[in-house]
């Protein structure tokens, strides 16, 4: 509590700043995914959790990010595994908050392991610091892989704002390896004419 009794208010971008931290004092590389790339690419919305890719060799590297992250943090001891890649999935929770940030470990997924070599450093200021984010193609290509509602929505909305700037091909090379091309014809047929 402050002084006078008024609550701390801690944002998802304070937590997300935290948890890169962490990993960069652990020495992890990483790069931010899901909800808060396709706000920075596409059409913000509101999301409470966020999405890390981690290349981690062992548990030793957890470890290090448990122990920077320092109190207040928790890691679920329960590992869990992502539906698509099977990739391990570990959840960080900030207590009496509503905010979940999961960490994906980097697997053998070709896409998987493409779309990390891409990655990209961007300044967010809302974040308050450098991160990495995939291309906004990877980001077009994985929310079209997943197929969920809001995941191709995301879809439409990145590529309605990154328009003319996007390598379609490279995105069309994906989903026909993922067998998602009509998938991705039905996001783009959503987008009205520019």
């Amino acid at each position: 509590m402050r002084p006078g009794g008024a609550p701390f208010r801690v944002t998802l971008e304070q937590v997300a700043w935290r948890v890169l931290r962490a990993l960069d004092d652990a020495g992890v590389a990483h790069m931010l995914v899901g909800g808060l790339t396709s706000n920075y690419y596409g059409i913000p919305r509101a999301t409470q959790d966020v999405d890390i890719v981690v290349q981690l060799a062992g548990s030793e590297p957890l470890t290090r990010v448990a122990e920077s992250l320092g109190d207040g943090f928790s890691i679920d001891a329960q590992v869990s595994f992502e539906t698509i890649t099977g990739n391990a999935r570990y959840v960080i929770r900030l207590p009496a908050t509503p905010f979940v940030v999961e960490l994906f470990v980097l697997g053998d997924d070709a896409f998987q392991r493409e779309r990390f070599g891409r990655r990209v450093a961007i300044a967010i200021p809302q974040i308050g610091r450098h991160v990495y984010l995939p291309t906004p193609e990877d980001v077009v290509v994985q929310k079209v892989r997943w197929g969920r509602p809001k995941a191709l929505e995301d879809a439409k909305d990145v590529v309605a704002v990154q328009g003319e700037t996007l390598d379609m091909d490279y995105i069309e090379t994906w989903c026909t390896r993922h067998d998602t091309r009509q998938r991705l014809r039905a996001v783009l047929d959503q987008i009205p004419p520019a």
